[in-house]
């Protein structure tokens, strides 16, 4: 008796245990159908694609109340970010730092992107968080005139790997949509994401 005791108590904690402990947030105009590959490849994740046509403090904001609405903000995440995820993510993290474990930007341009001045941001955020910080990078693109570096079709490496903190980064040869829908890149992912 005492022992079933024991494990009902040990059901009942786990029950608090959050089914997902990774946040995958998409990039500016993906669908769920684009970020399928990568949150079914990564588990316990949950993907949340932020309003596109608000400001980045505002998308960070919509993460917050999503998770809140799932009853998960007690949580400590992983967050991946792809693309213009990855500036919601590194914005999250600058909001709300007991929440996050890791940050994982895929194709993010960590220096705003260069055409569109509005989306240049504080890139120092997130920063002495003690937050591990990581980063994948695109280098294969069928559009090298729309950008003087390799990139990815939509983003410079430069611009991808520069974070103020940087723990591990990666590039792969691949253009900005094949980011995440790669196994390769899953794989790294799942290298990171392990604690």
């Amino acid at each position: 008796m005492k022992v079933l005791v024991i494990i009902a108590f040990m059901l009942l904690i786990s029950c608090e245990v959050f089914a997902s402990d990774v946040i995958i947030i998409g990039g500016w105009g993906t669908t769920e159908k684009q970020m399928e590959l990568l949150n079914k490849n990564i588990e316990n994740s949950t993907l949340i694609i932020p309003q596109t046509h608000i400001p980045l403090g505002k998308s960070a904001e919509e993460i917050f109340e999503k998770l809140e609405n799932k009853g998960m903000t007690k949580g400590k995440f992983v967050l991946i970010g792809y693309s213009w995820g990855g500036l919601v993510a590194r914005q999250f993290t600058e909001d709300h730092p007991e929440m996050v474990k890791k940050i994982i930007c895929i194709g993010t341009p960590n220096n705003g992107y260069p055409l569109t001045p509005n989306l240049f941001f504080n890139i120092n955020n997130a920063v002495g968080k003690n937050i591990p910080t990581f980063a994948i990078a695109g280098s294969s693109s069928k559009k090298r005139w729309f950008f003087k570096n390799l990139n990815d079709g939509v983003v410079e490496i430069d611009s991808a790997l520069n974070l103020p903190r940087l723990d591990d980064f990666k590039i792969f040869p691949l253009s900005h949509l094949e980011l995440i829908n790669s196994r390769e890149v899953i794989k790294q992912i799942f290298e990171w994401t392990k604690d």
